[in-house]
């Protein structure tokens, strides 16, 4: 987590209970003003002051590649652009016609 947001988010409900406005705290910020709504908020609750600056830890999207692909992915990054030209690809499988397709097909 980016350590500088714990500190804008205090401060900015500080800001916030001395007269300040979450449209003028969005625009120091430059966040959106819901933003600055959901950090005040934050706020009003009866959680310690740590937890109501801190985000809990969230589980992410899960992987969309497997541990080999991802090694095989960062190995290339790191290759110069002749060596990975000049590895075999697997080719493409033609896709199989059904229906009316694939009967036009067998005519010709």
């Amino acid at each position: 987590m980016d350590r500088k947001k714990p500190t804008k988010r205090l401060l900015a409900a500080i800001a916030y209970k001395n007269g300040v406005t979450q449209t003028e705290l969005a625009e120091w910020y430059d966040v959106q003003r819901r933003t600055i709504y959901s950090w005040v908020k934050r706020f009003d609750t009866d959680e310690s002051l740590e937890q109501a600056v801190t985000d809990a830890n969230r589980s992410g999207r899960k992987r969309k590649l497997s541990g080999k692909d991802q090694k095989e992915f960062e190995e290339t990054v790191h290759e110069s652009p002749e060596k990975v030209r000049s590895k075999k690809r697997p080719t493409r499988r033609s896709k199989k016609r059904w229906g009316w397709a694939r009967e036009t097909a067998d005519l010709e």
